[in-house]
């Protein structure tokens, strides 16, 4: 899984989640209120969540064979997009009272949950 990350105003994109020191790659990705990644990165799954959350990790080993997949870390910079409270208010009309992380997309469209993942993913 990929890890999308922000540095010095600058998106970039790292090869493996699990490699801190992984490659990455700049992106040409601008976030804004009306970009989230999801959005952008329609052809992906894309989880936000955290990475020290149970059910995120769970979440992001079911998703380990996805190709495109991409975890986003909440509660980091930017934080007028990335803070949690902030993203459930930016999501809501998708989300509806999902209140929880991880929060994923498949394709640009809300699935749901950890839970949610587990049903779609597991084999």
């Amino acid at each position: 899984m990929k890890r999308l990350i922000y540095r010095d105003n600058i998106f970039y994109i790292s090869d493996d989640i699990s490699d801190k020191q992984g490659k990455t790659r700049k992106t040409k990705y601008k976030a804004s209120l009306t970009n989230l990644p999801h959005q952008y990165f329609r052809d992906y799954v894309v989880v936000y969540g955290r990475l020290h959350c149970p059910y995120c990790i769970k979440t992001l080993e079911l998703l380990k064979d996805v190709k495109k997949s991409l975890f986003v870390e909440i509660d980091t910079e930017p934080h007028d997009l990335f803070d949690k409270s902030k993203l459930l208010e930016l999501l809501h009309d998708d989300i509806g009272n999902h209140s929880t992380v991880p929060i994923v997309y498949d394709k640009g469209r809300f699935i749901g949950g950890s839970s949610d993942v587990e049903k779609l993913y597991s084999k």
